[in-house]
């Protein structure tokens, strides 16, 4: 979703922003996480993927390091999200 209207810098901090805000999940900061990935959300416009969008959010709750990583951070925050201490979450 985020590669198809954006610019490569734009798609890049797009990315790492939603995978800080699952990083922040993973470390139990649920509110706040949530809040990043929903303002990548918000910023795509994509109200139009609803039910992709609720199994996104619903996977996001049970496996914020495995979506974090799904969404193609930029290599240095893979290099965190793949960090044994994060991985354990």
């Amino acid at each position: 979703m985020i590669s198809k209207t954006h610019t490569l810098e734009v798609a890049v901090a797009l990315r790492n922003l939603f995978a800080m805000g699952c990083l922040l999940v993973a470390q139990g900061q649920r509110e706040q996480g949530l809040k990043l990935c929903n303002d990548v959300v918000r910023t795509l416009d994509e109200t139009g993927h609803k039910t992709y969008l609720d199994q996104l959010f619903a996977a996001l709750g049970r496996e914020p390091i495995r979506i974090a990583r799904s969404v193609g951070p930029s290599r240095e925050l893979l290099d965190i999200l793949s960090s044994p201490a994060v991985g354990s979450h």
